[in-house]
Parts: C-alpha cells; structure tokens; sequence
C-alpha cells in the first residue's frame, strides 16, 4: 500500500485506547478504579466507536 495515510492509523489506535477501558472495566476488583472507570466510561466509549468507524 503505497498511498498509506499515517494519520489514519493514528485516529484508528486512538479510538482503540478509547475503547479498551470500557472491556476492561468489569474485570477490576477496586471499587475507587471502577468508580473513577465509570464517570468517564460511556464518553470514551461513545467517542471511541465514532472515531472507529469514521
């Protein structure tokens, strides 16, 4: 692929990282981390998944 766009690459990782903390909230066993998890869990999520599929 020659005509390969690196910034596209980078919003595809981004959107990833965006979306991991939302898998991995049910495996914590802290209450502080999965209460701080969950006040911006939905946003990121959310935002992650446009980002993913735009």
């Amino acid at each position: 692929m020659k005509n390969k766009i690196i910034a596209f690459d980078f919003l595809r990782a981004l959107a990833i990282a965006m979306i991991i903390p939302a898998h991995l909230s049910n495996f914590l066993s802290s209450t502080c981390s999965k209460l701080a998890l969950y006040a911006v869990d939905p946003y990121l999520a959310n935002m992650g998944l446009g980002l993913l599929f735009l």
